[in-house]
């Protein structure tokens, strides 16, 4: 067996912890990157669920979108005043999307 020089046993071990830490590094970014897309998971089932809710109740011609006459039947006046706004499509109809984006926009 040869001899190793004290050089060499230094790298060694200087390379393998510099290979555990960028090893645990990655790992938090990975716990974290994790913890953010359940975070907009949960917010876009509640944006999914208020849009659904109000699809449900309001949608008279029944084409899963909400128009602006259709706003104005549910009191919702800050939805209404922002109409424009919310539909970036100008299709004369709000979708889940546009909804879920303006909501998102306005809750930063």
């Amino acid at each position: 067996m040869e001899a190793m020089s004290l050089k060499k046993v230094t790298a060694v071990v200087a390379i393998i912890t510099a290979g555990a830490l960028m090893t645990n590094a990655n790992a938090n970014d990975a716990n974290a990157l994790t913890s953010k897309a359940k975070a907009e998971m949960g917010q876009t089932k509640s944006h999914a669920g208020k849009f659904n809710a109000l699809v449900k109740r309001f949608d008279k011609d029944n084409n899963g979108l909400l128009s602006k006459e259709e706003l104005k039947a549910s009191n919702k006046t800050s939805l209404v005043d922002a109409f424009d706004k919310i539909d970036t499509n100008a299709d004369s109809g709000i979708s889940e999307e546009e909804l879920a984006q303006y909501l998102a926009s306005v809750s930063k």
